[in-house]
C-alpha cells in the first residue's frame, strides 16, 4: 500500500517502508507516537501507536470511516512492528495476533 508515516519526533517518510517502521519504533520514546496513513484516504485508513508512559504499546487501525476505528494493548515492539508490516502489505492476518476493541463510537 502506498503510505506515509509521522512520527512525534518529527520524522516524515513518504513511501514508508517495513524499515522506516522498525528504525521509527526503536526511536520511540515514552509519550511518543507514529502513524502511517493510506496516501489514497488518510483520514479514513491507517495504523497508529503511542507508546504509553507505562511501557505498553497502543495500537490503533481505522478501516475505511471513523465508525470502523479498533485499538488494542500490547507490550511487544515485534508485534507492533508485524502489525505495520501487515498492513503495509495489504494482509489482513496481522489483526488475527491481538484482540481489538471497537471505539468506532468515540469518532461516529
Amino acid at each position: 500500500m502506498k503510505a506515509a508515516l509521522q512520527a512525534s519526533n518529527g520524522v516524515r517518510v513518504e513511501g514508508v517502508t517495513e524499515d522506516n517502521v522498525v528504525a521509527v519504533l526503536e526511536a520511540m520514546a515514552r509519550g511518543g507516537n507514529a502513524v502511517v496513513s493510506s496516501d489514497a484516504d488518510p483520514d479514513n485508513v491507517f495504523i497508529q501507536v503511542w507508546l504509553r508512559d507505562n511501557g505498553v504499546y497502543q495500537l490503533e487501525y481505522r478501516a475505511g470511516k471513523p465508525t470502523r476505528h479498533y485499538q488494542t494493548l500490547t507490550v511487544s515492539r515485534d508485534k507492533v512492528a508485524a502489525a505495520f508490516a501487515g498492513w503495509l502489505a495489504d494482509d489482513e492476518s496481522w489483526k488475527e495476533a491481538f484482540q481489538w476493541k471497537d471505539i468506532g463510537d468515540w469518532f461516529g
